[in-house]
């Protein structure tokens, strides 16, 4: 590769001779650190794509409630409260894994999330038969959605840190994709470990401790080896915004994040988070009984969620390079576009329930909304 060096001139205007090998070696420094820092950035942001996809785990979780009622002999109706056990440790305990991050740091964070996780699945496992009644199980649940979340909240707060702020609806893009693309992934994964083994939940649980322990290991190492970047990043922010705080400093800074907690426009996203978060986990909740009503695999809803998630994430991703800090604007984009696909999906509905099939052997225009109305799918239980 070809320099181009000035060499340093002296006091009377001629040069020195070893200005050249001094701003040679200022230009291979330079070079040098670029290609670490896209090194350390790619295998971040390669981390945290496995952070999310291990993180569908939980999200496809209610396609195997079922089979541990039977599996543990469990009461019916008692699949339904693991379930809901790992959707609170998922969901309801997702600030301590954010706190662990502000604390520690994501490497050390995902450290502690990969020795939940291990630690709820060999619970589950047959290899502690006493721990089988329904308050282990419950902890169990529990500890394992908690787990799921150290993943998931590592790898979207990390890339937050390290990439130029340009770049983070790309890199937005790029985790949330894999994160509704791993749903698909985990809903087949589920129907090859149903045909293939006798003893679905055993396959479910040890394929389950493999993975939880494989990427939480490989997640830990390669945060670790990037730490010093983040960091680097890190305080970088800090300078540019003039926040080198003292302790006086932070503790109003403290104060503040609290009075942030209580504002309108932290409510107004806390509503609209949980009111899409809560619609979401109740619809994969019940695919599999609304799939079985129309005659589809119970899987078939997972699998095509999964795709169509990803588009849909890519939209809203890339829209926030497109609108930069215009919450207002961004907001209207985001909120158009999904209540389009809302009255896209309740025309159908609403025809067909004005409507009805004469039978169940005509086939009425609207399709697989119609038999979903004729035959009056139930939740799954």
């Amino acid at each position: 590769m070809s320099r181009v060096c000035a060499p340093l001139p002296l006091h009377d205007g001629k040069c020195r001779g070893s200005g050249f090998s001094i701003a040679t070696t200022s230009v291979e420094g330079h070079v040098e650190r670029a290609s670490k820092v896209r090194y350390h950035r790619s295998l971040i942001l390669f981390a945290c794509i496995l952070g999310v996809v291990q993180y569908d785990l939980v999200t496809v979780i209610g396609l195997v409630t079922p089979d541990l009622e039977s599996y543990y002999g469990l009461n019916p109706g008692e699949g339904d409260i693991l379930y809901d056990a790992v959707n609170f440790g998922a969901f309801g305990l997702s600030f301590l894994p954010g706190m662990c991050y502000d604390h520690i740091g994501p490497a050390a964070s995902m450290a502690v999330g990969t020795v939940l996780g291990v630690l709820s699945q060999l619970d589950w496992s047959p290899v502690f038969p006493d721990l089988d009644t329904m308050a282990q199980l419950y902890l169990s649940s529990l500890m394992f959605g908690l787990a799921a979340c150290f993943f998931s909240v590592i790898a979207v707060l990390t890339p937050l840190e390290v990439f130029p702020a340009k770049h983070l609806g790309k890199t937005s893009a790029a985790i949330q994709v894999s994160l509704s693309l791993g749903v698909t992934l985990q809903s087949q994964v589920n129907n090859l470990l149903r045909e293939s083994s006798d003893d679905f939940v055993g396959a479910y649980k040890a394929y389950a401790l493999l993975r939880t322990a494989g990427v939480g290991m490989l997640m830990t190492a390669a945060l670790s080896n990037t730490e010093a970047l983040r960091l680097e990043a890190r305080s970088a922010q800090m300078v540019a915004g003039g926040q080198e705080l003292s302790k006086a400093d932070n503790f109003e800074k403290g104060r503040d994040l609290y009075r942030v907690f209580f504002s309108v426009d932290f409510v107004y996203l806390f509503v609209f988070f949980f009111a899409g978060l809560g619609l979401v986990n109740s619809y994969l909740d019940t695919v599999e009984g609304i799939n079985a009503a129309v005659g589809l695999p119970p899987s078939r809803a997972t699998f095509d969620y999964g795709i169509y998630g990803a588009v849909g994430r890519i939209f809203v991703s890339f829209a926030m390079d497109f609108t930069g800090e215009n919450s207002a604007r961004a907001n209207s984009l985001h909120y158009g576009f999904a209540v389009s696909l809302q009255c896209r999906a309740a025309v159908p509905s609403a025809a067909c329930s004005a409507r009805p099939a004469s039978s169940e052997g005509h086939e009425h225009p609207h399709g697989t909304w119609c038999r979903w109305h004729v035959r009056q799918c139930a939740p799954r239980h």
